[in-house]
């Protein structure tokens, strides 16, 4: 992901939103010609100190100057002046996650938590609410309707609680 895959918008009655336009990779099935999500994903601001358009804006405003509108968006951290500049490869944000984790309770219980749990438990309860298969994959980016296949699996304990 890059910084400029994510742009602040405002709805007609003024509140914020943060949009999320994935860029084809290589890597994604299909590669470079993959075709863009018809509905992109939006995070609305709801004000607060837990606010997600509050907190994206306070993520960039850490970021060094020259990368707060363009380049990587995932930088190791360090204390001043709070990243670095360069990527943050995936080993290192799968860690991040196991770290978080084992500072948490969740770590007594026994539960697997990764980077893809959030997507996982997302696609289970949509399944649940019996949200059509279609708007599931413009949600989520998935290529097609095989590709939910996976998240058929029996649900696991974490999925119950989320």
């Amino acid at each position: 992901m890059a910084v400029e895959d994510f742009s602040v918008c405002s709805d007609d009655d003024g509140v914020e939103y943060v949009t999320f336009k994935e860029n084809p990779t290589k890597t994604m099935q299909g590669g470079l010609n993959t075709k863009r999500r018809p509905v992109l994903p939006k995070m609305f601001a709801t004000g607060g100190a837990r606010c997600p358009v509050g907190l994206f804006k306070e993520f960039l405003s850490r970021r060094p100057p020259e990368l707060r509108e363009t380049g990587p968006f995932y930088l190791p951290a360090t204390e001043k002046p709070w990243y670095k500049k360069q990527r943050l490869g995936v080993h290192s944000i799968d860690q991040m996650v196991k770290s978080i984790v084992t500072k948490t309770a969740v770590a007594s219980t026994g539960i697997k938590l990764t980077n893809h749990s959030a997507r996982k438990t997302l696609v289970k309860k949509l399944r649940a609410a019996n949200v059509e298969r279609q708007s599931i994959i413009q949600i989520t980016g998935h290529a097609s309707e095989q590709s939910l296949q996976d998240y058929a699996q029996a649900p696991q304990a974490h999925d119950e609680r989320s």
